[in-house]
C-alpha cells in the first residue's frame, strides 16, 4: 500500500484511522524513504508549533480599516489635475466642462474612468492590503483555535479508548480493580499497566498512548516506538540491561499518567471500578521537577482526565491549582492528600504520575 503525504499528516496529527495507523507503523521499520518523508513533515509541523504565538486582532482594526476605505472612496480621483475625457475624446478641464449630453452619460454609467493610473493603483493597493490584514487577523485566531480543539479532541479520544480497555480489565479481575502497580522492584513504575494489559490479551496500540498536542516537543517519554526495546510481558523486563530498562520505564506509559493506587488497610492496592467513578485513573502526563508539576499538553492550559466510570473531561489547570492537600470533595489528580507523588492515602484520593514513578515515589 502506497502511503501519501496527506495520510502521513493525518498520522502525525492523530487523525488517521486505526487501519491506516497500523499500515504506516508496519511500513516504517522497512521503508527508509517513508521514514524520511515522515521526518520531513514532522519538522514542518514542529516549526509551526514552535511559534507559540497567540494571534489577536489589534484593537479597533475593523473601524480604522473601514475609515480608511471610506476616506479613499470620498476623495475625488482627479484631484491631482488628471484630465477626464468625454465621450468624444475631448478632455474636461475647469475652462471646458463636459457637455450636457456627456454629463447624462456620466450620470448613467458613473464617473469617467480615465483617472491617474498611479493614484488608482495606490489607493486600490492600500485598501486591498488593509482588507487582507483585517481578514487574516480575524481568521488566524479561529484557525489556531480549531487546531487546538482538534488536537485536544484526538487526545481525549485516545484516552477514552484506553479507558475502555482498562474498564474491561476490571471485569476480568476477581476484585474488580484496575491494573495494579508493584510497590518495589523493577515492576514498580506506573507505565507497567501497559504490560499488564498485554498479558491478559488486551494490548494497547502504542499510537493510542500519544497526545497530538505534544507533537514536536522534545520530552523523555516521547521517544519513537521504533527505538524502544521489544517488551511484551513483565518477564521481559528482567532481561533488559539497566540502561534500556530505565529507558523503557520512562517511555512505557506514553503521554499519559496512570494511577499509583490507593492505601487500604495499610496496603497499596489498585483503584476499584465500582465506587471509583469520580476518581481519576489516567490523565495527560505532567513534568515533575523537584516535586513541582508543570503541564505541556494543550499549551499548558488544561489536561484531559479519565475517570473511573470511563468519562474523559478537559480540566483547566486553574481549576485544581490550589487543590493540593485539600481534604474535601475536591481532589488534585496529580498529588495525594500529603502533597506527594505517591499512592493515594485512602480510597478517595487519586494520585496520577508519569510512567517512571511508582506508588512509593520516583524510581531510584
Amino acid at each position: 500500500m502506497q502511503i501519501n503525504e496527506e495520510e502521513l499528516i493525518a498520522y502525525l496529527l492523530g487523525n488517521a484511522s486505526p487501519a491506516l495507523r497500523r499500515e504506516i507503523e508496519s511500513q516504517l521499520p522497512q521503508d527508509e524513504e517513508l521514514q524520511q518523508q515522515l521526518d520531513r513533515l514532522k519538522a514542518v509541523l514542529d516549526e509551526l508549533d514552535s511559534l507559540k504565538i497567540v494571534y489577536e486582532p489589534p484593537a479597533g482594526l475593523f473601524d480604522s480599516t473601514m475609515a480608511r476605505v471610506d476616506e479613499a472612496a470620498a476623495n475625488p480621483t482627479d484631484r491631482d489635475g488628471a484630465l477626464v475625457v468625454d465621450g468624444n475624446g475631448a478632455a474636461e478641464s475647469p475652462d471646458r466642462p463636459l457637455s450636457r449630453s456627456n454629463e447624462r452619460v456620466v450620470r448613467r454609467f458613473g464617473q469617467p474612468s480615465l483617472t491617474s493610473k498611479s493614484r488608482f493603483s495606490f489607493w486600490d493597493s492600500t485598501a486591498l492590503c488593509l482588507s487582507l490584514t483585517a481578514l487574516c487577523c480575524l481568521l488566524l485566531p479561529a484557525v489556531v483555535r480549531a487546531r487546538f480543539e482538534a488536537r485536544r479532541a484526538q487526545c481525549a479520544d485516545n484516552m477514552r479508548r484506553t479507558g475502555e480497555g482498562l474498564l474491561h480489565y476490571t471485569m476480568l479481575d476477581p476484585a474488580g480493580r484496575f491494573p495494579a502497580i508493584a510497590c518495589e522492584g523493577i515492576e514498580s513504575f506506573s507505565g507497567v499497566y501497559y504490560l499488564l494489559m498485554s498479558e491478559v490479551g488486551m494490548p494497547i496500540p502504542p499510537s493510542q498512548l500519544r497526545c497530538s498536542s505534544l507533537l514536536g516537543m522534545d520530552l523523555p517519554n516521547r521517544q519513537s516506538q521504533c527505538d524502544l526495546p521489544c517488551v511484551s510481558t513483565r518477564r521481559d523486563l528482567y532481561e533488559l540491561p539497566p540502561a534500556l530498562l530505565k529507558e523503557y520505564q520512562v517511555t512505557a506509559g506514553g503521554d499519559y499518567a496512570y494511577s499509583l493506587g490507593v492505601y487500604e488497610d495499610d496496603q497499596v492496592v489498585a483503584v476499584k471500578s465500582v465506587g471509583g467513578g469520580d476518581l481519576a485513573i489516567m490523565g495527560d502526563t505532567p513534568s515533575i521537577d523537584a516535586g513541582q508539576v508543570s503541564y505541556q499538553a494543550h499549551g499548558g492550559q488544561g489536561v484531559n482526565i479519565l475517570y473511573g466510570d470511563g468519562r474523559v473531561c478537559y480540566v483547566s489547570v486553574n481549576a485544581f491549582s490550589n487543590l493540593a492537600g485539600m481534604t474535601g470533595a475536591l481532589d488534585h489528580p496529580y498529588y495525594n492528600r500529603n502533597q506527594t507523588h505517591q499512592a493515594g492515602v485512602n480510597s478517595h484520593d487519586a494520585s496520577l504520575a508519569p510512567s517512571h514513578i511508582g506508588p512509593l515515589g520516583p524510581l531510584k
